[in-house]
């Protein structure tokens, strides 16, 4: 896996080696082709971060500012050194927590962000965490949502959806092999 395009562009990012399923290349192409004119001058915020390479593609595109939420020590061990041998050290935070925790933290910080990437681990069995429903769902992620921002989730295929959305708008759903593209805007608070 390497950062396709922008500042560090070849820079192969380094995957822990229990992380699964990154973000394939093929599919972070097609969601920051869609998000062109958006990442340069944007904050950012990737949530299930694993090794970054969702907030390192940001940055290295234009991106100000990417905070990354994980709570797996081994990935947050990989993604610190992606950070540094992509050079995009100096322009992150990274929050070693539980998704739920790291929202709470920084929505006492009151900053913003203009994208919101989440990967969260598939919804495979109805005892699974619907993770997608409890991010869409979530008052604090939408209190950390800049007016007008954008909301990246990659899930499994199959995953119920919601039937309707109180803090997001889907603007577009694209499928690639196993995995679904959604990418919402943030309604007007």
């Amino acid at each position: 896996m390497r950062v396709i395009a922008g500042t560090a562009k070849r820079v192969e990012l380094r995957v822990p080696s229990d992380l699964v399923r990154p973000t394939t290349d093929k599919v972070r192409s097609a969601i920051f082709s869609r998000l062109i004119h958006v990442v340069p001058q944007s904050e950012v915020l990737d949530l299930f971060a694993g090794s970054g390479s969702l907030g390192i593609e940001a940055m290295s595109r234009g991106a100000t500012h990417a905070t990354f939420v994980e709570q797996d020590k081994k990935a947050i061990q990989c993604l610190k050194k992606n950070l540094i041998q992509t050079k995009l050290e100096n322009h992150s935070t990274t929050i070693n927590h539980s998704v739920e925790n790291g929202i709470k933290q920084l929505a006492t910080r009151r900053k913003s962000y203009d994208i919101i990437f989440a990967d969260p681990p598939y919804y495979k069995k109805a005892s699974d965490t619907n993770w997608s429903h409890d991010l869409l769902e979530s008052e604090t992620l939408s209190q950390i949502a800049a007016a007008n921002s954008y909301f990246i989730l990659e899930e499994q295929n199959n995953t119920p959806q919601l039937d309707k959305i109180k803090y997001w708008k889907l603007i577009r759903t694209d499928s690639y092999g196993l995995s679904t593209v959604h990418i919402y805007q943030r309604l007007k608070a």
